[in-house]
Parts: C-alpha cells; sequence; structure tokens
C-alpha cells in the first residue's frame, strides 16, 4: 500500500509543475501529488473535483475513483510548528529535524520515529523528553544516553536494557537505581571512569566489539516485562504510560483511555477502537489511521481537527462529510460536493443503507477488493 508510508523517499512528478519532487508516493504510484507547500495554499481546492453519487455502483469503487482524481501532498506534513525539517513526515511543533516521522515537540533530532519532547539525539524509536541521545529504542527521561533499550531516568550510560535511575553505567541489564557499573558488575567512581577512558567507540571495530559483549549479555539476562509501563489502571497491553481502561493497546502515552485495539496514542485519546497512530486529542474513533485532534470519527486515513466525518482521505478542519478527499475547512460534503445540512442528513441515510445492502459499511479501505492495489 502507498498510503501511510512513513519510512522511505521517493521522486515522483508534481501533477503541478511536472517536476520530480521528493514524495513519500512511488513515481509508480497512480495517485497524484502536489509539493506539501501548493497543496495547502489556496491555488487550488479539492471540491474542484466534486461528483454526484451513483447508487448503481458500489461506493468503494466510485470513492476509489475520486481518491486517484484528487492531487495528495507529496508528504504528509500538517506544517503546523515545523521549522526549518526537511525530509520529515506527519511531525508537528519541531524544529532542525531530518529524517524524523511521527514525532512532535522535537529539536535538532534525527532518523527518528514515535518520538517526542527530545533534543539533540538521533536513531530513537518510541523516546520521550530524552536529550544527547543516540540509538534508543522505548526509552524515557534520559540525557547523553546511547544503544539503550526500555530504559528511564538514566545518564552518561552506555549499552543499557531495562534499567532505571541508572548513571554512569556501561553494558548493564535490570539495573534500578546504580551508578558506575560495568557489565552489571559494580566498580568505584575512579575504577569506573579509568575502565571507560580506554574504551574508544568512536573505533568501529571497538563499537561492535561491545555491541556483541552486550548482546551476549543480553541474552543471558533476558527478563521479558509482561507489561513494560507504569502509572495504569485496568490495562492490558505493552508499553502503556498513563493509560486507563485499555485492552490490547500498546505504545501509548499518557491519557489514553477506554481504547481498545489499538497502538501508537498519545495525549488524551478516549474512547477509541482500531486505531494506528493518533495524537493528539481524538475521541470517539473507530478503524483510523492517523489522525489528529478530531472528534466522532470513522473509518479515515489522515486528518486533522475534523468532526463527525467518514470515509475521508487527507481532510482538515472539516466537519460532517463523508466519502471525500483532500478537503479544508468545509461542512456537510459527500464526494466533495456540498449540500444543504438538511438534504445532507436524508441523502447520507439513503447511501448508507445501499452500503450496508451491499456489505461495505463498517468495512474499512483495504478490506475491499477494489482498494487491494493501494
Amino acid at each position: 500500500g502507498f498510503y501511510n508510508n512513513i519510512l522511505k523517499f521517493y521522486k515522483k512528478e508534481d501533477f503541478e509543475t511536472k517536476e520530480k519532487i521528493i514524495s513519500t508516493f512511488p513515481s509508480e504510484s497512480p495517485y497524484k501529488i502536489y509539493n506539501i507547500k501548493y497543496w495547502w495554499s489556496d491555488k487550488w481546492g479539492a471540491e474542484d473535483y466534486e461528483r454526484d453519487y451513483d447508487f448503481s455502483r458500489l461506493f468503494f469503487e466510485q470513492f476509489q475513483k475520486l481518491n486517484l482524481d484528487v492531487p495528495h501532498p507529496a508528504i504528509t506534513h500538517y506544517l503546523k510548528g515545523v521549522i526549518d525539517s526537511p525530509y520529515t513526515i506527519s511531525i508537528l511543533y519541531s524544529k532542525n529535524c531530518y529524517l524524523a516521522t511521527l514525532c512532535s515537540c522535537l529539536e535538532n533530532v534525527h532518523y527518528s520515529s514515535w518520538s517526542g519532547f527530545c533534543k539533540d539525539s538521533m536513531e530513537l524509536d518510541n523516546v520521550t523528553k530524552s536529550q544527547i541521545c543516540s540509538e534508543l529504542i522505548s526509552c524515557n527521561n534520559c540525557y547523553n544516553c546511547h544503544f539503550c533499550q526500555e530504559c528511564r531516568q538514566c545518564i552518561d550510560s552506555y549499552f543499557l536494557y531495562s534499567c532505571k535511575n541508572c548513571q554512569n553505567c556501561f553494558g548493564c541489564t535490570n539495573l534500578r537505581h546504580k551508578s558506575y557499573c560495568f557489565f552489571n558488575e559494580q566498580f568505584s567512581k575512579e575504577e569506573y571512569l579509568e575502565k571507560i577512558k580506554t574504551i574508544n567507540l568512536g573505533n568501529r571495530e571497538i563499537l561492535e566489539e561491545y555491541k556483541e559483549k552486550f548482546e551476549e549479555l543480553f541474552k543471558n539476562t533476558f527478563r521479558q516485562n509482561l507489561n513494560n509501563g507504569r502509572q495504569n489502571l485496568n490495562c492490558l497491553g505493552d508499553q502503556l504510560y498513563g493509560a486507563k481502561n485499555c485492552f490490547q493497546v500498546f505504545r501509548a502515552v499518557k491519557g489514553v483511555e477506554n481504547v481498545r485495539y489499538s497502538t501508537d496514542m498519545a495525549l488524551g485519546i478516549k474512547d477509541g477502537m482500531d486505531l494506528y497512530i493518533a495524537c493528539p486529542k481524538v475521541s470517539l474513533g473507530y478503524e483510523l489511521i492517523e489522525i489528529v485532534e478530531s472528534n466522532n470519527i470513522k473509518f479515515s486515513f489522515f486528518g486533522h481537527n475534523n468532526l463527525e466525518i467518514e470515509y475521508c482521505i487527507g481532510c482538515y478542519n472539516c466537519q460532517n462529510c463523508f466519502g471525500c478527499v483532500g478537503l479544508r475547512n468545509k461542512s456537510c460534503y459527500i464526494f466533495n460536493k456540498q449540500y444543504l445540512k438538511e438534504k445532507y442528513y436524508k441523502f447520507l441515510d439513503k447511501i448508507k443503507t445501499k452500503m450496508l445492502k451491499d456489505k461495505e459499511y463498517g468495512e474499512f479501505f483495504f478490506f475491499i477488493s477494489k482498494f487491494t492495489s493501494l
């Protein structure tokens, strides 16, 4: 599928200028694209691609035709508080970032994903509130840490796994409130600092040597936690922090409540199911991918600040829309065509009745054979 590509860049022809530009859509993709600044400008409008609903045809067949006709942004980007950050995908409130995806509140961070409130770091995945770090996975509140995983509140350390509140440690696993440990062996401050001086991780051979040593220690001391997380209430899942009443939920941070079968969410996600990438403030969501600050949304891709929309892709600041692509600041639209409010609801009921009869309503896009080529 070409949607929600968060890892690769390609060169593809801009539908407006016909020039090759950087895009998350492959060159062979049938979808039309605009460069993101033009896409967000007032020089065009997706409502120009409006069309009538044809009750003799399936909904998904008609929607896919609209989806192919309306140009998409070359890179999914909200352009919200983002400064000097080329080659980034779906980031918010960040500065001087490069090749970062699904992140927010970063500064000088490169080659990272699903991280927030970090600074002067690189190669982070699922990391929060950390600074001067590299190659971290699922860490929180770390400073000057490198090659660490599942760690919290650690400082000046290398090669750690599942360590909490540790400082000046090297090659350690499962430690709590420790300092000056080397491969899980306690040293004095002077002994530790003297030993560290002899290790030049700037040398590739030495770095690889210690990676192998740490991997061996990891294999011998690994303990799998049933639930990596804290401050949760009535939850089943993994990597949950500050969640409540969640079932089969993974990688959720701060204020995720009453959610089921979902992953990658943060900051006030409530009353939802089957969500992938929601942050922040999304409520009453069902079967969504990458939705931001929205309420009562179903079966939709990519959207920001929407209310009561269904089966929409790439819509922003919209309300009461159904089966639309690329709309901004619109209300009461079906297939990118506007209707009077009274007619909108009556017509929508008729469409949903037909979709239920055709066994389409309630299914997400990829379950329909016409969309398997996405």
